[in-house]
């Protein structure tokens, strides 16, 4: 019996491992400062920091050989002043954008950016998607965005802010390369507006698991006929 009880214990094992290697989100960031704005902003400060996170899931499990599009961003979240102080933040979970959405962010084998450029927009005027900010003076929400190398950057009820070196944003070798971001958009939703993901298995995953699948069962056939 130690040899039909150590293989199904092996295939238990491996059958885990496979299913724990699961789809994962990541996020790339745009960096720039502060050029100015339009309307009655108390709390962003020119000359400052400006930051833009874009949270994707593709279903992939790592950051190597990816292709991210517009299509699987979950979150875009703008943060404001050196002290990161000030954010709008914008769900696409289960909402999203069309407005302009050209270009992908794609990495090589070490997982780093590759040479792109990227149009994405979200001019729905107001923001449909669910969104949230803490800007002093907001009452509307985000009303448009942009990346794709203008101003004005986003738009608000109160006004719009602009960025010193937006011709940048539009590069996708000026982001940073991409890193986990398990938690970054469920931090500013609740889980009511972000569902956490269910772990999902990436292509490859799947084959590994069909071929474990089918060597165990292909043990307990063995097993039962002796």
């Amino acid at each position: 019996m130690k040899k039909p009880v150590s293989a199904w214990v092996t295939c238990a094992i491996a059958l885990a491992a496979t299913s724990i290697a699961g789809a994962a989100p990541f996020s790339v960031t745009y960096t720039d400062t502060i050029s100015g704005f339009t309307g009655l902003f108390t709390d962003i400060n020119t000359g400052q920091q400006a930051q833009v996170k874009i949270v994707f899931d593709n279903g992939g499990t790592s950051t190597a050989t990816q292709t991210w599009t517009a299509a699987n961003v979950q979150c875009v979240i703008f943060t404001f002043n050196n002290a990161g102080d000030r954010f709008a933040a914008i769900n696409y979970a289960t909402a999203s954008f069309t407005t302009a959405t050209t270009g992908a962010f794609t990495t090589n084998g070490a997982g780093q950016l590759q040479t792109g450029t990227i149009d994405w927009e979200d001019q729905s005027d107001p923001v449909t998607a669910p969104n949230l900010t803490n800007i002093t003076g907001v009452t509307g929400g985000v009303g448009n965005w942009i990346l794709n190398g203008t101003n004005r950057v986003i738009d608000f009820d109160l006004g719009e802010i602009s960025f010193t070196n937006v011709a940048n944003d539009t590069q996708v070798t000026n982001w940073s390369n991409p890193v986990p971001a398990p938690a970054v958009c469920a931090s500013f939703f609740p889980t009511k507006t972000v569902v956490a993901p269910v772990p999902a298995l990436g292509p490859w995953s799947v084959v590994i698991l069909s071929l474990v699948m089918g060597i165990c069962v292909i043990l307990g056939l063995r097993r039962h006929g002796r």
